[in-house]
């Protein structure tokens, strides 16, 4: 019979997509728990920031919780592949250590001509950047 096989067929197809429904919200149950313990800070920074991502999914919508997952996961590893390609063409240069003390005059002279309130990170960076180049100079 015909409807009866289309009733099957329908049957089978509405108890996969609840199979797949449970199994996403059990995914999202897992990615929810694994958010809130605290990741291993250190261990891996890639880690640290897929756990920080999965913490903000809402929790009414698993199937966004994987699709988020899979996102992070993709660009955190293509991110890690396209480092590797970049950093195979890196040449590797040996330095030895000063034997003499580094000049830092310069350095110096641009950094007390600064008041100390008023310092920096990028003004400490500029000094360093003109001492190195002063260093340099012939």
């Amino acid at each position: 019979d015909p409807e009866d096989e289309e009733a099957k067929a329908a049957a089978r197809a509405a108890e996969e997509e609840r199979a797949r429904g449970e199994a996403r919200v059990r995914l999202f149950e897992s990615l929810k728990a694994m958010a809130t313990e605290p990741p291993p800070v250190g261990v891996d920074r890639m880690a640290d920031v897929g756990f920080g991502e999965v913490s903000w999914v809402d929790e009414d919508q698993p199937g966004e919780a994987a699709a988020q997952l899979a996102r992070i996961v993709h660009t955190m590893v293509q991110g890690k592949e396209d480092y590797k390609v970049w950093a195979e063409g890196v040449p590797v240069v040996d330095s030895q250590a000063p034997g003499a003390p580094a000049d830092r005059r310069h350095y110096d002279r641009v950094l007390s001509s600064v008041p100390a309130s008023c310092l920096s990170v990028p003004m400490i960076l500029h000094a360093i950047v003109e001492q190195t180049v002063q260093t340099s100079l012939p």
